[in-house]
């Protein structure tokens, strides 16, 4: 047996130029399952390209008055065209992993599909490139100077870059230690905080715009609800995406304020259409970004709190992904997969963009749909042609976000909906809890100065956004503890929290000790500028100078932590001693996050079925169209994937 799985781990590694060619052979002998998976994929990472480049484009531009040469230059001539880099390297990789997994087991792999992140790129938008960007013009008193937004910007890049850098190396690291992290993180401070981003920035924050524009958006929004949850095919063939994306374009382009007739200063599709048109006159790829990313290092330790719960997520997203994949017969191996990831995270941030990529979740679909390698091939091949061509400009200007927009949503919704669906009814508390720190964040960044009167809850808001993932992903994990009553545990989890927030990398505006006892909210805070708080310099009536923000420095938030692990220090003591109630038995808790780590690239070719291409075998029934080959190995599942203790879902 050890001489069977060492042939067949050699022959894994062998890499055979029939693997890689597998994918453009398959567009011409299996087009329908190709082509159908490759218009979804397309379309998906469309939406949220076009939505977050809309995003930075809307903001900066409009809200900011960014000047539009460096907009133009950084985000179409830098972050796509680095992205497109990216991009096909992972469906390259993915298509050629599935070819190689498909020669090695005998029968049809799908090929994972690949993608931006969707939720660490509008995380890295709203919670990383806009506060420093706000944060390096306050520090000129909000000049209107183009030469001061300019640089208020390329610093606000440089950090986001060197950000989705760090996202890269973390992604590998927790990748290799991928059991420990599973093992020690309950899960619902791995939902929780990525289902924090996807209510209120992919959720709200779609929403509204649809609101702003009720003609053109409230039917988008309606088909969203129509296909994917209704489960009614309204185009027939057509991707429910591109549905959506056509209707709402169409209608934009019908409307005469959306497409910029009659509109303020006549801005609208029309004269984003001639804006995309002039880049593209002028469009010359510039995707290298080594030194961006080395200057973006300097202050990047104020993002900490936003960058490592983001890295953690993504490891966890790929996790339920591979695992999607294996359950709808595809065994995967973890570690090269969390690998791929990180390195196109990191190729991506190296050649100009901010935004990550992972595995997304779709491969059940795909599978069932008939598509093998061709569609991920495929795909990798058309965002480098757009990316390195400038089109991105067009596509982001002739798509209005309402068309986007009610796609985008739908990734915030089923990202709520899996979280819930995750977690046991118990812990449902801890999941709309959560969501407060990324909607404080959104509710800052939309309104910049916040509708609550100069009173502690101000500065609860401003203090709460500060590393709003961060909040969320160690406050879900010691509340899991506490409700579960295993107090030791949570009393560990918010001695962290205290830890970080006497450095200030949550809570606050800046990282660091040497405000320890006087911290900043910075320029988000109405009226008060970049004050910070001189705890114990008294004025008139004997208080504290600006004594409401004194409330909200570093060592009073570590502090207060401490207080709660005090607390669950003597309550774990009392239940030690017999007090009190016993832990809540959670053994058949989190049956879904039950992944056997150990790399499938040991497995026989006997050791498998092999499957047709486009049949789904159940988790725990065999299939009885598929040719069974006797297991030389009883732990090895009928599936492929080794046995594991827990029953069906």
């Amino acid at each position: 047996r050890i001489l069977c799985r060492a042939r067949a781990a050699t022959t894994m590694a062998r890499v055979l130029p029939e693997d890689f060619l597998s994918g453009p052979m398959s567009l011409v002998t299996n087009t329908k399952g190709e082509f159908g998976a490759y218009t979804q994929l397309f379309f998906d990472n469309l939406s949220t390209m076009v939505g977050v480049l809309g995003a930075i484009m809307g903001n900066f531009s409009g809200d900011f008055g960014v000047p539009n040469d460096i907009l133009q230059n950084l985000v179409f001539a830098k972050m796509a065209s680095g992205l497109g880099l990216a991009l096909v390297w992972g469906n390259v990789y993915y298509s050629y992993q599935a070819a190689r997994m498909t020669r090695t087991t005998g029968r049809q792999y799908t090929a994972q599909p690949y993608g931006i992140n969707t939720v660490a790129a509008f995380a890295f938008v709203f919670t990383i490139m806009i506060p420093v960007f706000v944060s390096e013009w306050s520090a000129s008193g909000f000049s209107e100077d183009p030469d001061v937004k300019r640089k208020a910007f390329q610093t606000a890049y440089n950090v986001a870059v060197a950000g989705n850098f760090v996202v890269g190396i973390l992604n590998i690291v927790f990748g290799m230690i991928g059991p420990v992290i599973m093992q020690a993180v309950p899960p619902a401070a791995l939902l929780v905080p990525i289902a924090g981003i996807g209510f209120s920035f992919l959720g709200v924050g779609q929403i509204t715009a649809c609101l702003g524009q009720p003609i053109v958006g409230f039917l988008p929004l309606l088909f969203v609800f129509i296909g994917w949850f209704a489960h009614i095919k309204i185009g027939g063939v057509v991707p429910e995406a591109l549905t959506v994306i056509l209707l709402g374009t169409v209608l934009g382009w019908i409307d005469p304020i959306t497409r910029g007739v009659g509109g303020v200063d006549g801005y609208g599709l029309i004269r984003k259409t001639e804006l995309a048109a002039e880049t593209l006159s002028n469009f010359r790829p510039d995707p290298e970004s080594f030194a961006e990313v080395g200057a973006g290092f300097e202050i990047l330790a104020n993002y900490m709190g936003i960058i490592i719960p983001v890295a953690i997520t993504a490891t966890a997203f790929t996790l339920m992904c591979l695992l999607s994949a294996r359950n709808a017969g595809d065994p995967y191996p973890i570690r090269e997969t969390m690998l791929i990831d990180g390195v196109g995270t990191i190729i991506a941030s190296c050649f100009g963009s901010p935004f990550g990529t992972v595995v997304y979740i779709g491969h059940p679909v795909h599978k069932r749909t008939g598509a093998t390698t061709g569609y991920s091939w495929l795909n990798g091949f058309t965002y480098l042609i757009i990316g390195m061509s400038g089109l991105f400009a067009i596509f982001e200007a002739i798509f209005p976000v309402q068309a986007v927009g009610p796609v985008i949503l739908l990734v915030g919704l089923m990202i709520c909906e899996d979280a819930v669906k995750n977690l046991p009814q118990r812990h449902w508390c801890i999941f709309f809890f959560g969501l407060f720190p990324s909607v404080c964040d959104w509710l800052t960044n939309a309104v910049p100065v916040a509708p609550l009167s100069s009173s502690d809850a101000q500065w609860g808001v401003f203090a709460f956004k500060r590393g709003a993932v961060l909040i969320s992903f160690l406050w879900s994990a010691f509340l899991t503890y506490i409700i579960d009553k295993v107090w030791w545990k949570a009393a560990v989890w918010s001695a962290l929290a205290g830890f970080f927030s006497l450095f200030g990398v949550m809570h606050q505006q800046e990282s660091g000790v040497s405000k320890i006892n006087g911290g900043t909210l910075g320029p988000f805070a109405p009226g008060r500028g970049d004050q910070g708080c001189t705890y114990g310099d008294e004025v008139e009536g004997g208080w504290p100078n600006n004594p409401l923000m004194c409330g909200t420095i570093q060592w009073r938030f570590a502090v207060a932590y401490w207080m709660i692990t005090a607390v669950c220090l003597i309550a774990e003591a009392a239940q030690r001693m017999g007090f009190g109630p016993e832990p809540v038995d959670t053994s058949c808790d989190n049956m879904n996050f039950q992944v056997d780590w150990n790399d499938v690239s040991h497995l026989a070719r006997s050791d498998v079925l092999r499957i047709p291409a486009g049949r789904h075998v159940d988790t725990y029934k065999d299939d009885p169209t598929a040719e069974k080959l006797p297991p030389q190995d009883p732990s090895v599942t009928s599936r492929g994937a080794l046995a594991t203790p827990y029953p069906p879902p």
